[in-house]
């Protein structure tokens, strides 16, 4: 007989014998966690390619609400490598956000999804994360990080980094108490116009960012501390590997100064 827990927050119940035994048997996360995830918020700040996969494996997981934050429209060059959207939403220009949260609430009725469709800016940024445990970094640009890391630093929040770069990914979880992302690049990144420039990308690592990315995710939903490093692998090559970060005294996010 199916075995239920009492009801959680959202309206959601913990069905022990079915939809998460599998990941429940892990002993690292068990009933305890997986109850943790279910009372468990978070946000996805950008809804393209490495942010559509972390959403979906969220939802999958059990984290009990996903707020999908994207301002952007689905285009044919995003259909090889975003897996939340299909033709049909790219030939009608369909708004990332809303799409993502029909497609997943096809996936897990019990997740409770929040599409947001609003750009992350200086003026916005901190009212589109307010409320949530942590942020998920699904973004196309450094600047928009920056945004991210320092809003996450003024309210407490940890949030955990994913890029994309040809085959190779990187993934780094921030905690309010450094370092930050600004000890490890403290200057901005990005180099012209993200919609002219477009770099080369193959479909397989941003499902392996998100991957590495929501593992991290469901670490710190359970309990577990930032690990200050920054996980590194190139899959064409097959190779693997971290840097360890240390707090910058001067840093301008989180520094002492």
């Amino acid at each position: 007989m199916e075995r239920e827990r009492a009801a959680l927050p959202w309206g959601m119940t913990l069905k022990v014998d079915d939809r998460y035994a599998r990941q429940i048997l892990f002993p690292n996360l068990g009933e305890a966690g997986q109850a943790r995830l279910a009372a468990s918020s978070i946000a996805v700040a950008g809804c393209g390619a490495v942010g559509g996969h972390a959403a979906m494996l969220c939802v999958r997981a059990g984290i009990g609400r996903v707020r999908l934050v994207d301002h952007d429209r689905v285009e044919w060059s995003n259909l090889h490598r975003q897996i939340l959207y299909i033709e049909a939403d790219a030939q009608a220009g369909a708004l990332k956000a809303e799409t993502a949260a029909h497609r997943l609430a096809e996936v897990n009725t019990e997740t409770e999804l929040e599409p947001v469709v609003a750009e992350i800016t200086p003026s916005t940024v901190d009212d589109l994360l307010d409320g949530v445990d942590l942020v998920l970094d699904g973004l196309d640009t450094m600047a928009a990080r920056y945004l991210v890391n320092d809003a996450c630093r003024r309210s407490g929040l940890p949030w955990i980094y994913a890029g994309v770069d040809g085959a190779t990914v990187s993934v780094a979880a921030f905690g309010p108490a450094g370092p930050c992302l600004r000890c490890l690049w403290p200057e901005q990144l990005d180099t012209g116009d993200s919609e002219l420039t477009r770099p080369a990308v193959i479909n397989t690592a941003p499902a392996a960012a998100a991957a590495w990315q929501v593992t991290e995710a469901l670490r710190l939903l359970t309990g577990n501390a930032p690990r200050p490093q920054l996980l590194r692998g190139d899959l064409w090559e097959g190779t693997m590997g971290r840097i360890e970060l240390t707090q910058d005294p001067e840093c301008t996010g989180c520094g002492v100064g």
